[in-house]
């Protein structure tokens, strides 16, 4: 069972949050990608490399595992969503936390 998740940041200044958006844009491509060119992007345990070449260009290690993935209802084409406004931008969509639901419903592990 999933839930809307929604994520909010505030930015200091508009080019950060906009940035920031396209940043999250990106990944949302990225994703939007992966799922029309893999073979078996939902495969169980699998991290999808959009995920992990996200956390690279940040500086955050992703671990591989599946705990540490996420996955929309539906498609991220369909699901997945950013909206900046001035200095705030947010990211929201029916997710699917962890492997098999695992992790804490209602936010992020």
């Amino acid at each position: 069972m999933g839930h809307v998740v929604m994520q909010a940041a505030e930015f200091s200044t508009v080019a950060a949050a906009e940035q920031a958006a396209a940043e999250l844009r990106r990944l949302v491509a990225d994703y939007v990608t992966y799922e029309e060119t893999a073979d078996a992007p939902w495969s169980e345990g699998a991290v999808p490399a959009p995920l992990v070449e996200f956390g690279r260009r940040h500086g955050v290690p992703w671990p591989g595992d599946a705990t540490s993935r996420f996955m929309l209802k539906g498609l991220f084409n369909d699901e997945a969503n950013v909206l900046s406004v001035d200095r705030l931008v947010f990211f929201w969509g029916g997710l699917e936390l962890g492997a098999g639901g695992s992790a804490p419903r209602g936010r992020l592990p």
